[in-house]
């Protein structure tokens, strides 16, 4: 991945999480009255994000552009790693260093 994909990557998720979060306060003057609607409105930014940045964890470790593909072992780490911790409700750089020293570990025992 080039420094002007990761660019654009991050600009967009920027700019959809600044929108999704905007255009309801912008849109409807008052609370959500619909619990259903309220608690949809608060889950999309972290499910489009999620949607966003999953497939880029995958062929961050190079498993997308060789040829075979080697095992992503190292990506499945970072990513369990980073979702164990996220469910623990531990704190986004708590999360992000250790799914990135767990991908490296595990990139230094594989290989």
């Amino acid at each position: 991945m080039d420094r002007s994909h990761v660019l654009a990557v991050v600009l967009l998720t920027a700019a959809i999480t600044y929108l999704l979060r905007a255009l309801p306060m912008a849109v409807f003057r008052r609370p959500f009255s619909n619990r259903r609607l309220a608690a949809f409105v608060d889950a999309l930014p972290y499910a489009l994000l999620s949607a966003m940045i999953l497939p880029a964890i995958f062929y961050a470790t190079g498993g997308g552009t060789a040829y075979p593909a080697p095992p992503p072992w190292e990506s499945v780490a970072g990513a369990a790693v980073a979702l164990a911790l996220s469910l623990a409700g531990k704190s986004l750089p708590t999360v992000a260093l250790a799914a990135t020293a767990a991908a490296y570990l595990c990139g230094l025992l594989v290989r």
